[in-house]
């Protein structure tokens, strides 16, 4: 049986690669998609790697979606293989059959698929903080800072400490001289979220990963470890404002020390333990805890008539916050990819996205283009619900509403729900991350 279902496997692939061949042309134009009335394949080439994925759906999604999922899922086989040792491989060898090495990935790659059908911060390449008190946000992050390590416990080449909560940012530190790039940090949260090792409290792993905005060539070393919470929370606190919003906390948290150093893991579990004993406390954890088990909000919290979903990203910090979904639009309902659809065609107005992303021959000898113009607010409504698109030089906002809501109280919710963040922007961002 497995030899069937791989020798289809290979006949499918065989297909696909002859289909791009064939629609190569010299001008360089290349075969993007074959839409029928039973879904579209959708073709992505990274050379050297060709990607192609499936939709099944009398009502697809734009093309730009299937596009970003088939690009993280190239970023993450370079997290997993690095892009060095990738273009070794094809230079040696122009076929190389890549499953061996990817050998044992599949509930990364599958975690990162299904992350990507409704976690919005990966669509719009940006990060989403913890919701968390600043104070006790940078108390955490005090506690992180290498800099207080005596001299001969500071684990050397250290690059990153990050601090988990489910797929949240509770704290990220960084060396001075080292940006943060959101795509590197997606890779570094999936590959934790989706490795089995890492999926009970209590357990740490010890993975190699490639980080292609930061070192494309190499690996780099994650030492993961997570922590239960479960159990630790005895009743609501100033935090918890719903059973829903508590219902949807993560239970455990997760503490990532990216280095360098391939001999530093002794220094770095070391470090993790005295941590971890350090906020279990009860002086420590009877704050922590509920804060944790409060971070997640509904948008009625927010306090603005109609408004039922938002997602807000701070372009300046390229960061997100997004209250929690309420029942109506629980994962797996065709409420739930209704509203994400509409979400996906408002996100590709006001961003310009075409069907065609490079001028034709045809197009650029008329000086025409088929993709069009950004839009700065772009507004749709359906039976179910509205949804308006609303970019600014500061942010991007995308806002669900009752449909019954005229234009102009719509405009109004969304200048609200734009005041309600700023006013909570400490708690929502990591407006100063750490260095050191």
């Amino acid at each position: 049986m497995q030899d069937e279902e791989e020798e289809s496997a290979t006949t499918r692939i065989g297909v696909m690669t002859a289909l791009i061949s064939i629609f190569t042309d010299e001008g360089g134009d290349r075969l993007r998609e074959i839409v029928s009335d039973l879904g579209r394949i959708t073709f992505l080439q990274r050379s050297p790697l060709l990607f192609a994925g499936v939709t099944k759906s009398r009502k697809p999604e734009p093309s730009f979606v299937m596009r970003s999922h088939l690009d993280l899922l190239h970023n993450q086989v370079l997290g997993l293989l690095s892009t060095g040792q990738l273009n070794a491989m094809f230079k040696r060898k122009a076929s190389v059959d890549l499953r061996r090495l990817l050998e044992g990935t599949d509930p990364i790659l599958t975690a990162l698929l299904e992350r990507a059908q409704w976690d919005r911060s990966l669509t719009m390449s940006a990060l989403q903080p913890c919701r968390l008190p600043l104070t006790l946000r940078d108390e955490l992050s005090q506690l992180l800072d290498p800099g207080r390590l005596p001299e001969g416990r500071r684990p050397p080449d250290l690059l990153y400490v990050l601090l988990l909560s489910g797929s949240d940012i509770v704290t990220l530190l960084r060396p001075r001289k080292h940006s943060v790039h959101p795509i590197d940090m997606q890779l570094l949260i999936n590959t934790v979220q989706g490795t089995p090792a890492l999926r009970e409290a209590g357990s740490e792993s010890w993975l190699p990963l490639s980080l292609p905005k930061f070192a494309p060539q190499g690996f780099v070393h994650v030492y993961a470890s997570v922590l239960d919470l479960k159990g630790s929370h005895s009743g609501q606190s100033e935090y918890v404002n719903s059973q829903a919003a508590l219902d949807a906390a993560p239970e455990t948290l997760t503490l990532c020390f990216v280095t360098g150093n391939r001999e530093a893991f002794p220094l770095l579990r070391q470090w993790r333990s005295e941590f971890f004993n350090r906020i279990s406390k009860a002086s420590f954890a009877d704050r922590l805890i509920p804060a944790l088990f409060g971070s997640r909000y509904l948008a009625e919290q927010v306090g603005v008539t109609g408004v039922r979903h938002f997602f807000y990203k701070s372009r300046i910090n390229t960061q997100i916050t997004s209250p929690i979904l309420d029942s109506t639009y629980a994962k797996g309902t065709k409420d739930l990819h209704r509203l994400l659809g509409l979400y996906d065609h408002a996100f590709q107005a006001i961003h310009g996205i075409g069907h065609v992303s490079r001028s034709s021959q045809v197009e650029q000898a008329v000086g025409l283009t088929l993709a069009p113009p950004p839009l700065k607010m772009h507004y749709i409504k359906t039976t179910q619900e509205a949804v308006l698109a609303w970019i600014t030089q500061p942010f991007e906002l995308y806002l669900t509403v009752s449909p019954w809501l005229p234009k102009s109280a719509v405009i109004a919710a969304a200048n609200a729900v734009a005041k309600w963040v700023k006013k909570q922007e400490n708690s929502l961002f990591l407006l100063s991350p750490p260095v050191f």
